[in-house]
């Protein structure tokens, strides 16, 4: 039991506390009161140096609801950008100049904190907006400016710890079909502010993982103009511009399926292009050591004491898989080892969802450290590397030749999918070996830059906890980042 003057938990399981008139404010409900929430407002209530949010905050307010264009070039963040890793720009929607220029409000800057507000699962998620580019936020993402006594990576730091996490879900309200956390009650965190040099040393490795990611980013770019100018998809791409959408087919093409999408004309002229270039072609199954689906894994296997992390369709983000941070399993469970873990190499497809999510959701497993188990929506083919390069494969895949095939073979309306045997038919080009390496090299570079991005990110929010539990070692900020 803890009992202070104006607080008494009686029991953790189930969460019961006595609490004094003094510690109630505008809400009365179970959850602000549970007993590790009271014991995080105890532990920040004796501890010297800790201010209000609202003290270092020049600007605390939520972005706006725009209107998307198409051809617009100004990034709208959503909740769905905010990853706790950096801000996600695979998936965004874009705002034109004129829109920009209308909505002042919703404008961020450089060293901005950009904090979900809204949604079970992404509410709380945060990140470093690290760019001088124009850019937006949405109605459902907070801006956080600081001003000189508040280093912008520091407070990212603290709102990622366990301890941010804490107050983030004091002031959260609403069910769980709709979460919010409002603006007037960030100002209310509680927030450890150390000396400059400290906020500095944690901040500086936020921005050093930035600077990373884009670097990240640029070897992606180069990855994408090889793959363009291998194939002349440019030039392609301009031919096709009026996008037909019928055409006479050769019975040369026809298979034992027959509906429009398989025959899509725009897939033939490509390959008509590709073949006149002189190309030869390889069916993935005819390349692979295996083809296989993933384990219908059991709620019960999973926990969080565990090592092996899970893979879901969600953990496949652009390129590279991403598995789990918070979800694991025993592997003893595993029912069959071959056809469960992905391992170096590995390209993961969604095998469920809508089109986009079976075109965006491929990527490739580069961890050598750790295997995961793959989830029963996924299916991995692993290749033969002597005969070809998964990081070529995954570069073609995430071209317009990989996503035409995706829409020939994917099945249903609303619900589209995948079988292993659909993905086993994609048929890639193939380039001289030493030009797939030079792909596959910058594609294993760019997944090493990401790596260390989120290392130094998961480093930072240690050193915040580390700090608030007495534990950081000072003598490190004279070795910097």
């Amino acid at each position: 039991m803890f009992v202070n003057e104006e607080a008494k938990i009686v029991s953790s399981k189930p969460s019961i506390s006595w609490v004094s008139t003094d510690l109630l404010e505008d809400r009365i409900d179970s959850f602000t009161f549970k007993d590790y929430i009271i014991e995080n407002d105890k532990l920040f209530s004796s501890m010297n140096n800790v201010v209000e949010l609202k003290d270092l905050l020049v600007k605390n307010h939520r972005g706006k609801g725009l209107t998307s264009n198409p051809n617009g070039k100004i990034p709208n963040l959503k909740v769905r950008n905010i990853t706790n890793n950096g801000i996600n720009l695979e998936d965004v929607d874009l705002i034109d100049e004129n829109e920009f220029e209308k909505n002042k409000t919703a404008h961020v800057k450089k060293g901005d904190v950009l904090l979900a507000v809204t949604g079970v699962g992404s509410l709380g998620k945060v990140d470093l907006y690290w760019s001088e580019k124009k850019a937006t936020v949405d109605g459902h993402v907070n801006i956080l400016r600081t001003n000189e006594k508040c280093d912008s990576g520091y407070l990212r730091s603290f709102l990622h710890s366990k301890y941010g996490q804490i107050f983030i879900q004091k002031y959260t309200i609403g069910s769980t079909g709709q979460t919010e956390l409002y603006s007037s009650d960030i100002a209310k965190f509680k927030i450890y502010l150390p000396n400059m040099n400290i906020q500095q040393y944690i901040g500086n490795k936020v921005r050093k993982a930035e600077e990373l990611r884009e670097e990240a980013k640029q070897l992606m770019s180069q990855v994408y103009e090889l793959i363009n100018i291998h194939f002349s998809l440019d030039s392609f791409e301009n031919e096709i511009k009026d996008n037909y959408k019928y055409d006479f087919v050769s019975s040369n093409y026809l298979e034992d399926r027959l509906d429009a999408e398989y025959y899509d004309p725009n897939l033939i002229k490509l390959f008509t292009h590709l073949s006149k270039m002189g190309f030869k072609f390889v069916n993935l199954g005819n390349v692979s050591r295996m083809v296989f689906t993933g384990e219908n894994v059991e709620s019960t296997w999973i926990a969080p004491d565990k090592k092996v992390p899970l893979i879901y369709i969600g953990n496949l983000e652009g390129y590279f898989v991403i598995p789990s941070d918070s979800e694991f399993i025993d592997e003893n469970n595993v029912r069959n080892w071959e056809k469960s873990f992905a391992e170096f190499g590995d390209i993961l497809f969604a095998s469920r969802g809508s089109l986009d999510c079976l075109i965006n959701r491929i990527s490739v497993y580069f961890d050598e450290d750790k295997k995961g188990v793959i989830t029963s929506n996924i299916i991995a083919v692993r290749l033969d590397q002597n005969l070809i390069r998964t990081g070529y494969v995954i570069s073609v895949l995430k071209s317009i030749i990989g996503t035409y095939q995706i829409i020939k073979h994917s099945w249903g309306v609303a619900q589209k999918g995948l079988t292993a045997n659909d993905v086993s038919k994609i048929v890639i080009p193939l380039l001289q070996i030493n030009e797939q390496l030079e792909i596959e090299e910058k594609l294993i570079q760019s997944f090493k830059k990401l790596q260390e991005a989120k290392k130094l990110i998961n480093e930072a929010k240690q050193d915040v906890e580390d700090l608030i539990e007495g534990k950081f070692d000072e003598s490190k900020i004279s070795e910097g980042v």
